[in-house]
């Protein structure tokens, strides 16, 4: 049965996410499936061009495949949790360490500090350098 007044029907959420889920996963089978079809619209008749463009666009197959299973290799949550809690325990002992070298609590209130905003930040890098896909705006590709 036609919606009346000839307006179309709006997919349900679910189809949406559903769609928008296999849209994803094909997403770099279609990127692939173009480039092969504008190469050989614009090599023509030109054999040898073609075999090379077409030598490319397997590279770039092969590299998407290694970023998809880069992406699908997930860090076990265990290392994140213990990596963080032996920084933070490192962090903690500092001051008892460097007191010795400090005549005043504000200068060691400072190195300290110091110390531990570099080393967070250290840590926070390392940490977007293992899941370099929940940073980088890769969702538009």
């Amino acid at each position: 049965a036609a919606p009346r007044g000839g307006a179309a029907t709006r997919p349900r959420p679910a189809q949406v996410r559903a769609q928008q889920k296999s849209d994803d996963i094909l997403k770099p089978a279609t990127v692939v499936l173009r480039l092969r079809y504008a190469v050989a619209a614009a090599c023509g008749d030109d054999v040898a061009a073609l075999q090379h463009a077409h030598r490319c666009v397997d590279d770039v197959a092969t590299a998407l495949g290694g970023c998809k299973r880069v992406h699908s290799t997930p860090i076990p949550p265990t290392y994140v949790r213990h990596a963080s809690r032996a920084l933070l325990s490192w962090l903690l002992c500092l001051p008892l360490a460097l007191s010795p070298l400090h005549a005043t609590a504000s200068g060691l209130a400072c190195t300290t500090g110091l110390t531990a905003f570099l080393i967070l930040g250290i840590e926070e890098i390392g940490m977007q350098i293992e899941e370099p896909f929940a940073v980088l705006p890769l969702h538009d590709l």
